[in-house]
């Protein structure tokens, strides 16, 4: 993985964290795990905002990325991506909609995932990105399934 790519991210809007959305049925889909201490195992949710709005450079070509509503669900996101005239239909995932753009820009199979793109390790993206949020999600593996914890009362 060439890490020109880290330094190209940019934070371009933060977005907006809509508690019907972030907190509701379809949770899972708005937080992103971050693992921050691999020495540790600890990791982390951070939330993909709507709205949220990141440029980066892939193979010398600028990208950009938008979190939007998805069409078929509005309490799910939506991913779109678009660099040189070219842009990915609202895609389920980050990785489908960068992935998309860049297969007909350089003709190529390359892929990417997720982490390899938004970088949110970087101290400085995570701290705009957590601005306003009041509860983090906590993600469990438990076996097979993931059990997440969206509030705790007093």
């Amino acid at each position: 993985m060439n890490n020109s790519i880290y330094k190209s991210v940019r934070l371009l809007a933060e977005g907006e964290i809509r508690s019907e959305q972030h907190y509701g049925p379809y949770a899972c889909d708005w937080w992103s795990l971050r693992l921050f201490n691999s020495e540790d195992n600890i990791s982390n949710s951070v939330p993909y905002r709507l709205y949220m709005h990141i440029s980066f450079i892939l193979n010398q070509c600028q990208f950009y990325l938008k979190v939007v509503q998805n069409d078929e669900n509005q309490l799910q996101p939506g991913f779109v991506c678009f660099s040189s005239n070219e842009t990915s239909k609202i895609c389920l995932t980050l990785s489908q909609s960068i992935n998309s753009i860049y297969r007909i820009i350089f003709e190529t199979k390359t892929t990417y995932s997720e982490p390899e793109i938004l970088r949110l390790n970087d101290e400085k993206i995570v701290k705009k990105l957590l601005i306003g949020v009041l509860f983090r999600s906590i993600f469990l593996n438990i076996r097979n399934h993931i059990l997440v914890v969206l509030k705790i009362e007093d």
